[in-house]
């Protein structure tokens, strides 16, 4: 997986960052542009179209691109009131790329729809040592696996950070922060038929990943944007305790967890946000088995409440699944061959406390693991 290290002034982060991926941020831009042309049209549902519908797309192009900047326009809007920072991330990578900015606003606010992912977190006396752990797979398309890396952001003002994105997009899938305060985050399969494609974007959310050192201070800013338009999840944690937010345009809610678990596979587990699942709508759900994975998840913490640990965080990521219950292949470590394409890319177990977290690259089952500690060097192993 390749990895950079961007420092300085958010615009200056942003020029290392456009010169380093330039030509995928132009890929991407193109992508992005093009499943939201072939989304187009009533009863599409949208960044799902087929493949008749991107065929034709294509055709359509240069007609959406001044409408779809005009839509950039008002995302900056609200980016500027609650995030002002990542514009100028958002420039710098734009003025290195040599592209409009208001093209890598609309691209990033459309990728916040493209993860499928399993996350999950614990607390207190429900982990072996009492302290909160996070860990998260990100399945996406096999061919999406190469814009996979890992940036260590080193900021002018705020925290130090390292965190996983999609070469491009601005919003961390999952990271840390040097004081250990940790992150993960993922997209809820929630009906968007009161969708607004003016919205404020998921990605607001992660200033606190270098301006928070707590879940107090992470809760505090949180508490002050208001729903973001897709269905999303994002898990905070500190030393001490484990915060996740679930939302959609509608409804927020979040809770504080000192003691206890908590588990997201596409699926929301806060009651307030049920009435909005779309899982069994989608054409194309039988590709994510997002209910296998959600059962499976809270199976198995269930069965280790009270001795829950990195390892055992590891194991859950790399299940495939059972004889026994139909869901063989069919669980949270995603592989193409048995998903239409769709693969786990990289996980992650976060341990805020320790300040220290495995990233695994690809599916976690083959074990190619990369440590990284706030308190010591980064160290390597292939098992």
């Amino acid at each position: 997986m390749k990895e950079i290290t961007l420092s300085g002034t958010f615009y200056e982060m942003g020029q290392q960052y456009g010169s380093s991926v330039k030509r995928k941020i132009k890929n991407f831009i193109f992508l992005t542009r093009l499943m939201a042309v072939a989304s187009e049209g009533e009863g599409r549902d949208f960044f799902r179209p087929k493949v008749h519908h991107m065929l034709g797309g294509l055709f359509q192009m240069s007609r959406y691109k001044k409408k779809y900047r005009r839509v950039a326009e008002e995302f900056e809007k609200n980016i500027a009131r609650y995030y002002p920072e990542i514009l100028e991330l958002i420039q710098g990578m734009a003025d290195a790329a040599g592209v409009d900015h208001r093209d890598i606003i609309f691209m990033n606010c459309l990728v916040e729809y493209s993860l499928k992912c399993s996350a999950f977190g614990a607390a207190g006396t429900s982990t072996r040592e009492g302290k909160p752990l996070i860990a998260m797979n990100a399945d996406e398309a096999k061919s999406t696996r190469k814009y996979y890396m890992t940036i260590h952001f080193k900021p002018k003002d705020g925290y130090d950070f390292t965190a996983v994105y999609m070469a491009g997009t601005i919003f961390p899938i999952f990271g840390m922060n040097e004081k250990g305060l940790s992150v993960a985050s993922l997209l809820l399969f929630l009906n968007n038929e009161e969708f607004e494609k003016i919205r404020l974007p998921f990605f607001l959310k992660f200033s606190i990943i270098h301006s928070c050192r707590s879940v107090d201070e992470a809760r505090d800013v949180l508490d002050r944007i208001p729903a973001s338009g897709s269905g999303t999840a994002l898990y905070v944690a500190d030393g001490e305790k484990l915060l996740v937010q679930e939302e959609n345009s509608f409804i927020k809610t979040n809770k504080v967890y000192e003691n206890g678990v908590h588990h997201t596979a596409n699926y929301p587990l806060f009651q307030e946000l049920e009435p909005f699942v779309k899982i069994d709508e989608l054409d194309d759900i039988i590709y994510f088995f997002a209910k296998n994975r959600h059962r499976r998840i809270g199976e198995f913490l269930k069965a280790h409440d009270g001795s829950l640990d990195e390892e055992i965080f590891h194991s859950i990521l790399s299940d495939h699944g059972s004889t026994n219950d139909d869901s063989l292949n069919k669980s949270v470590c995603v592989h193409p061959e048995n998903s239409n394409g769709i693969q786990t890319c990289a996980s992650i177990v976060l341990s805020p406390r320790d300040r220290e977290m495995t990233i695994y690259e690809g599916n976690p089952c083959k074990n190619v693991a990369k440590k990284y500690s706030f308190t010591s060097s980064a160290s390597t192993s292939e098992k």
